[in-house]
């Protein structure tokens, strides 16, 4: 107890316990009270613990302040879905830095459902210094098991560990269903007569069809390797898959989880992106291929 509030208690009567422990010079902030403080205001300032105790109470005025700043921030940027949150990376650029750091403690907080824990103040600085240095996309593991992804303008965080995808090389069955385990994917395969032309066919990025005669059996499906090349639809001469990625804005780490569809040894379909202009159907196609990538359906009758 400091002489001063030992007088107070005195003079009011009031009852009071000496903790001896701190008039021992074995604790660091014992030796600050006991010897640093006294000798500052002896030799420097004499009213230091005056002007200490005025700073501490404008800080903590301007961190309310900040606080409630990191807060609207957080409100008009996250968007929110069951243990996945998000946001623009051009919005955070645009706080202020003391912002920003608050901005990234409140995120963290929700994702691991504390306002206050050791979890989220061991993964703030990791991810700080990540976004500071802003590479265009990323993929890495916070401190407890946490993903922050970014991918170009978005950066999205969630709980659980980052699971890469193993290299993998699957046959694709002639007709009917293939399982890819590694991706948690099925293929389908169905024929129709040609006179139905693509035109005529549902599109969507999952679904792709082909000229039967241009295909070589048996079809298979993997994942990327160094050398690939491809034929993208309506470009002449191939390129490096390297480049496809990269001209089309996929990250590095998505990559090895984007399925590549091959008949013998060439590249037809980059699933998701593009068929090769090799395997086109036009007004000659007798028979046309439909092929279907979907999330995996474990319960089929």
């Amino acid at each position: 107890m400091a002489e001063g509030d030992r007088l107070l208690c005195g003079e009011n009567r009031i009852l009071h316990l000496t903790d001896s422990s701190n008039l021992k010079k074995d604790y660091l902030r014992n030796r600050i009270r006991l010897d640093l403080i006294p000798f500052i205001e002896r030799e420097y300032q004499s009213n230091f613990r005056e002007r200490v105790l005025r700073t501490s109470a404008i800080l903590r005025e301007e961190e309310g302040c900040l606080e409630k700043e990191a807060e609207k921030a957080f409100q008009t940027m996250v968007h929110e879905e069951p243990e996945d949150f998000s946001f623009r990376f051009s919005d955070f650029e645009s706080l202020d830095q003391p912002i920003r750091w608050r901005f990234l403690l409140g995120l963290l907080s929700r994702v691991y459902h504390e306002e206050e824990c050791e979890e989220v103040w061991t993964s703030v600085g990791p991810l700080y210094e990540k976004l500071r240095h802003s590479p265009p996309s990323f993929l890495v593991e916070l401190p407890h098991g946490i993903q922050a992804k970014k991918r170009y303008d978005r950066v999205s965080l969630k709980k659980g560990k980052i699971k890469p995808v193993p290299p993998f090389e699957v046959e694709v069955n002639a007709s009917g269903r293939t399982v890819i385990e590694e991706l948690g994917k099925e293929v389908w395969v169905e024929e129709f007569n040609g006179e139905l032309r693509q035109g005529d066919l549902a599109q969507s990025s999952e679904v792709a069809f082909f000229d039967c005669r241009k295909l070589q059996s048996p079809l298979r499906m993997r994942n990327f390797r160094p050398g690939d090349r491809f034929q993208p639809l309506g470009v002449k001469g191939g390129q490096k898959l390297k480049k496809f990625f990269i001209d089309h804005k996929i990250p590095r780490h998505e990559r090895p989880g984007v399925p590549l569809l091959l008949s013998r040894e060439t590249i037809i379909w980059v699933v998701g992106h593009r068929i090769s202009e090799e395997v086109k159907v036009t007004d000659r196609t007798k028979t046309i291929l439909r092929i279907e990538v979907t999330r995996l359906r474990r319960n089929l009758s």
